[in-house]
């Protein structure tokens, strides 16, 4: 079978794709740098291997290599449903998805070209079948593309959750909007990966961080040290807000944290006691419910005289 190699120069040309712009968005690269990145990508197209995967070194790296050479495609426009590329993102998809391990692991690390730094492509390939399961509109291949990302992800949990009814509300009204004055930038599967422009594609975790974090100075939520937040502190305000709605609702609060565990996705509770911080109200709530409970076996007696 042959084997693709990918030289370091293409993989520069990669990360150029991958990062170079602040959106990501193909339609914003510099027009002198047009031209060499299409020529970048009719190459890499062009000297894919059949069965739909690159490589590096010797057969090195596949997993790994192909993964960065879809998501360049992806880069470009094309889908797995539409684009120029848009056979070359299926084959490397099919064959990604081919090398899904019964433990979750993508890639087998007893094979000597997927062995090293095996972690990567396990990586790059959750990232690029991720990307693409929004497009995918067969029925039973998307199914296996679920499963696959499921017992790939951490602890081999879905990451589906329910809303809050305010929460669809609003993504409807916002979706609603977007729909009437630009319909071609919504997709059915993915209806909220979107960025402006022409091209329907999800923000860099970067971009999304700087976007998050000037909303965040606009509507004044900083921390106590005048910085913004983390996209991931929602987690931590997440799990000390349930908290204390459970407190003030007068429920036990030890019979919910496993539902609070599982809503966020960790298989112990002592994961979840990293997010539940002993902020002042927290410790206010624990402490009028330890006092309702126990208070009156803390109440010291009165002295007794003794003649």
């Amino acid at each position: 079978m042959r084997s693709t190699l990918l030289p370091g120069g293409l993989l520069f040309g990669v990360a150029l794709i991958l990062f170079g712009a602040n959106t990501g968005r193909s339609d914003e690269v510099p027009a002198e740098y047009r031209k060499s990145i299409d020529k970048g990508l009719e190459w890499l197209a062009k000297n894919q291997s059949k069965d739909g995967h690159w490589a590096s070194l010797g057969d090195q790296y596949p997993m790994t290599m192909t993964a960065m050479g879809g998501l360049a495609l992806l880069m470009e426009g094309s889908t797995i449903r539409e684009g120029k590329y848009k056979d070359n993102i299926r084959r490397a998809a099919d064959w990604l998805m081919a090398r899904s391990m019964p433990n979750g692991m993508l890639g087998n690390p007893n094979i000597p070209g997927e062995a090293g730094r095996y972690m990567y492509g396990h990586g790059f390939s959750l990232l690029f079948l991720s990307c693409i399961y929004g497009e995918e509109e067969e029925g039973d291949r998307r199914k296996k593309l679920e499963d696959i990302l499921v017992r790939a992800a951490k602890f081999h949990k879905s990451r589906r959750l329910p809303l809050s009814p305010d929460a669809v509300q609003a993504l409807d009204a916002y979706l609603a909007g977007r729909r009437a004055r630009r319909p071609d930038t919504t997709v059915r599967m993915a209806p909220l990966i979107w960025k402006g422009g022409t091209a329907v594609h999800g923000y860099s975790s970067s971009r999304w961080t700087q976007l998050f974090q000037a909303l965040a100075r606009q509507a004044g939520v900083l921390k106590a040290d005048g910085r913004p937040p983390r996209v991931h502190d929602l987690r931590h305000s997440f799990a000390v807000h349930a908290l204390l709605r459970w407190y003030r609702a007068g429920v036990d609060v030890q019979a919910k944290l496993p539902f609070l565990s599982t809503y966020m996705g960790h298989v112990s509770i002592v994961s979840t006691q990293y997010y539940l911080h002993f902020v002042e109200p927290v410790a206010h709530a624990a402490s009028a419910r330890f006092a309702q409970h126990y208070g009156a076996l803390l109440t010291p007696h009165a002295t007794e005289e003794h003649p």
